[in-house]
């Protein structure tokens, strides 16, 4: 668990986090499946990603709620404590993992994959426009592209 201390990033973060902190009209929160100690000693310690802790809002963790994504009362619970409560499609989840973009989608949240080896997507567990991304991005930078394009932000 130390390792999570001192996480490397992948090497569009850095770029991307800069990206984001430019662009005033998006709010930023950490939305993981740690723990809140977990996520909070690898955002606020890790060399990669602590100059960038100040982009994001809250650090929100599925602790509180004793289960993991995709269950709809982890997002329901981030949509509350984000102030969305019944705005979920007001919200983007971004990930690079499948089961994260199925889960907010099916929630009507918004949904941006990271696709860093340009595959593709390929997940068809559910199918139709909710079953997939809303959009599939090369990196972090993109990803704030192309949300505020979609938003016209």
């Amino acid at each position: 668990m130390k390792a999570y201390d001192s996480l490397s990033s992948f090497p569009d973060v850095p770029p991307g986090l800069s990206a984001l902190s430019s662009n005033s009209s998006l709010t930023a929160v950490v939305f993981s499946n740690g723990t809140d100690s977990m996520v909070s000693n690898s955002v606020n310690k890790s060399p990669d990603l602590s100059p960038h802790a100040s982009v994001f809002q809250q650090l929100i963790t599925i602790e509180e709620v004793k289960a993991y994504k995709p269950d709809p009362a982890v997002y329901n619970m981030l949509a509350k404590k984000v102030g969305k409560e019944g705005k979920m499609g007001e919200m983007w989840l971004v990930s690079g993992n499948p089961f994260d973009i199925v889960g907010a989608r099916a929630m009507g949240m918004k949904a941006a994959w990271v696709d860093r080896q340009g595959k593709g997507w390929s997940d068809h567990l559910i199918q139709g426009e909710v079953g997939g991304p809303t959009c599939i991005c090369k990196g972090l930078e993109d990803v704030v592209k192309k949300i505020s394009e979609t938003e016209g932000l």
